[in-house]
Order: C-alpha cells, then structure tokens, then sequence
C-alpha cells in the first residue's frame, strides 16, 4: 500500500472513530489500532476492561468480495488480547 492508499486509510479510521465516539454513549474509552491477535481491530470503543464496539476499517477502489468479508469478520471477532492501560 502506497502513500495516498496509506493516508485515505487512516482518513477513514479517524472518520470512523469520531463517529463512534459521538454517536455512542455507553463507552469511557477509546482505541485506535486496538491490540488483537493479527492486528485486525483498527478501532475499538470499551468500557473499563470490556470491548463494546470493533470495527476494521477497508478502503478500496475495488468491490470487496463477499469471502474476504467473511474472513475478515471471522478473523475480527477472535478473542481479543487484554486490554493494556497506558
């Protein structure tokens, strides 16, 4: 992934996360790039110790096939490392 591919990602996680975060009550922490085994959370709303929302972020001038999707919903909903507070 190039630069501009790289920068409209992280656009998008951004975008993503205010979102979230204005449209969502219930969670007193939030997480970019949230630690999960094979790094596929790019964003994660929590409360204390407990993931409320997870998101993967994509972006593509491509149409997403529908078994990528599948796996890369199957590969998000592992179970997530713990939570390390900085």
């Amino acid at each position: 992934m190039g630069g501009s591919e790289g920068s409209r990602g992280y656009i998008y996680q951004a975008f993503t996360a205010v979102l979230e975060a204005l449209t969502s009550d219930s969670w007193n922490r939030i997480y970019v790039e949230f630690p999960t085994v094979g790094d596929k959370v790019d964003i994660a709303l929590a409360y204390d110790e407990h993931v409320l929302a997870a998101h993967q972020v994509k972006s593509s001038i491509n149409p997403f096939e529908k078994k990528s999707v599948i796996a890369w919903i199957n590969e998000i909903i592992q179970p997530a490392l713990p939570i390390k507070y900085i």
